[in-house]
């Protein structure tokens, strides 16, 4: 972490200090600091000479026998001794830019950036054309969090010296963090092909490429840098996201084991494999994986958002004031401050305290929802377009036609109207296997929807053996593959187009509750931007409503509807109809689905272990005055 630089006549005494203590080179370093900051003024310049004078230093030109000792300190590790004999030289040779340039690495090592990015500075206005001061001015600017400023920096380092590696290595990281990954992978391929052994580089590369959906090669890539570095904690756990994000999520869980052995301080990997053991269902060992993350960095808001999900509080946990001091010393509208909003609400809700719950909640959701660029109208517009589409005639003319597979179940519905809960009794049947949440229907829908409303109709053909193709990656000799996407419920017509034969399940759940579980949680994709603002979460619930209705217009009896309060009421009568409309026969060991090896992604993973329960039927009830106008949207909708 960065140090506060102390004022001028903070540093003066801590020098007299130094001084009366006999470090002498300690004195003279800080009060060369303060020249280099303030070159007129006339006591540090007093003391620094009669220090030089005392210690046998002579003012005059600089030797390159001070620099050659300079370098070697540095290099042999001790970056409190360099920098305060860079200081020291600085005020000897005040106008040397290797010695700001030095002491700006030094200072790097120290965790100082803002006085690193001041010493660079000065190395650049002293000699412009010194291409490796820039280009470690870059690297500092951008572990302060400023791409754009790194941008120009490393854009001159470059054009200085082109063949400078790391400057074209940041730059492909300062491209991607202001999310031009196209120009951020052409930097990086550049820096490879000056060092096509730079492991950092290849890192870089494959977690673009990941970025760019490309994930495959990212993991390609990722192993190459292992093979480079096999150590690098780092390319450990970008491997272990990369393998996660294919659902290979045992193998992710083996580099993050690998990740935390290397680096037991690296607070992201042991968060990361806390969720990775979570999803496995392995909750006592996720926790004490969320608890490490936390102990190497107590403002983790994720792992401590993510551990209120995985337990439940009675009020007298010693995590409780932990998470209270980290949310109150979190900065107001970050990151941390959001994910340790949302993990006290759920505290406080755990423990009666309803009221304190929600505001924690709006507060987090607050934050969370400045995050997105975000009109719900376009939502509504695009729903019409859809009913306009698929119309009765649309049907009527497409009979027969489509891919006859009856493989396919999707489940449907609001968030946390019970989709996991259903995907998992049906998963569970020795017969099926579930796929999780796929993209492929909303992606190919979103990305076709002109084409759709032209003609002739695009032939669906491809899609169709697309969707297969990632279904028997889950389960190729089972007879029903369960995709439990929920926003599917906008493309219905696309998948009875493309399977007349397929299960379409529609998951019911009141509204209220719904709307409730929704805005107690954080969703880490940036699919829901409607899900932190409550007008626009009632908006979107009438969206649903109004799309199913049309739905069962135009396919009548081709969506079966479950509801979740009669699955939780009568599991066993409830999860028959769901194993007959899938043409699966009775099995009583589906309705012991948490205690299967399943892996479960979604904000449900905490309450699918606990298997089938009631207590959050009715819970808006705590909550009736708060949600007041959510509940009045739904009830001039004629929806509740």
């Amino acid at each position: 972490m960065a140090q506060k630089t102390g004022t001028i006549r903070q540093i003066m005494a801590e020098a007299e200090t130094a001084r009366k203590a006999g470090d002498l080179q300690r004195a003279a370093a800080l009060y060369a600091g303060i020249l280099s900051r303030m070159p007129g003024h006339g006591g540090a310049k007093k003391a620094l000479r009669r220090l030089q004078r005392q210690m046998g230093i002579q003012g005059g030109a600089l030797t390159q026998a001070e620099v050659n000792d300079l370098v070697r300190i540095f290099q042999t590790g001790q970056a409190r001794r360099a920098a305060d004999m860079a200081r020291l030289l600085i005020g000897k040779a005040p106008k040397e830019p290797v010695l700001h340039n030095i002491l700006g690495m030094a200072l790097v090592r120290l965790g100082q950036m803002n006085e690193a990015a001041a010493a660079f500075r000065a190395a650049t206005r002293l000699r412009p054309g010194f291409a490796e001061a820039h280009g470690n001015l870059g690297g500092v600017l951008l572990q302060l969090g400023q791409p754009e400023q790194a941008l120009t920096a490393l854009d001159r380092a470059i054009a200085l010296k082109p063949d400078l590696v790391e400057a074209h290595q940041n730059r492909g990281i300062a491209l991607t963090q202001i999310g031009r990954l196209p120009e951020a992978l052409k930097s990086t391929e550049q820096a490879l092909a000056l060092d096509p052994r730079h492991a950092t580089a290849l890192n870089s590369k494959a977690t673009i490429l990941k970025d760019l959906d490309k994930t495959q090669e990212a993991i390609a890539c990722f192993k190459e840098a292992l093979e480079i570095d096999p150590d690098n904690p780092v390319t450990l756990t970008n491997l272990a996201y990369a393998l996660d994000a294919l659902d290979q999520t045992e193998q992710a869980t083996g580099y993050l084991r690998r990740a935390v052995e290397l680096a037991p301080d690296n607070s992201e990997a042991w968060y990361h494999l806390g969720v990775q053991l979570s999803a496995l269902g392995q909750i006592d060992e996720a926790l004490a994986a969320l608890a490490r993350a936390c102990e190497a960095d107590p403002a983790n808001g994720e792992a401590w958002r993510t551990i209120t999900t995985l337990k439940k509080f009675r009020g007298d946990e010693p995590e409780i004031e932990r998470i209270t001091q980290a949310h109150a010393a979190a900065e107001p509208d970050s990151a941390a401050r959001m994910h340790l909003g949302f993990a006290l609400g759920k505290i406080h809700e755990d423990t009666g305290a309803h009221d304190a719950a929600f505001e924690y909640w709006r507060e987090a959701n607050a934050i969370r929802r400045r995050d997105f660029d975000f009109d719900i109208s376009l939502y509504e517009e695009q729903a019409d377009r859809i009913k306009r589409i698929f119309d009765r005639d649309f049907f009527a003319a497409r009979e027969n036609a489509g891919n006859p597979s009856d493989k396919p179940v999707l489940i449907v519905g609001m968030m946390r109207s019970g989709t996991t809960l259903a995907e998992q009794i049906i998963a569970s049947h020795s017969q099926a296997a579930g796929a999780g949440e796929q993209t492929l229907v909303t992606r190919f829908g979103e990305a076709n929807l002109d084409r759709f409303e032209q003609s002739p109709f695009p032939d669906l053909g491809d899609f169709a053996r697309d969707y297969l193709a990632r279904l028997d990656r889950y389960g190729e000799q089972a007879l029903r593959v369960v995709d439990k996407m929920p926003a599917n419920f906008f493309w219905l017509g696309l998948v009875r187009a493309a399977f007349p034969n397929a299960t379409i399940i529609n998951m019911q759940r009141d509204g209220r509750d719904t709307c409730l579980s929704i805005w107690k949680n954080y969703f880490v994709t940036h699919g829901h931007a409607y899900a932190y603002d409550l007008d626009e979460l009632a908006r979107f619930y009438l969206i649903y409503r109004d799309l199913m209705d049309h739905w069962e217009s135009v396919l009548p009896g081709g969506v079966f509807n479950c509801a979740y309060e009669e699955l939780t009421r009568n599991p066993a009568h409830e999860a028959r109809r769901l194993l007959d409309a899938c043409g699966l026969e009775w099995e009583p060991g589906v309705l012991e689905f948490h205690k299967a090896r399943s892996i479960v992604k979604t904000a449900s993973v905490g309450q699918v272990r606990q298997g089938i329960y009631q207590s959050s039927v009715k819970g808006w009830e705590r909550y009736e005055r708060q949600l007041a106008p959510l509940i009045e949207t739904l009830e001039k909708a004629g929806r509740l």
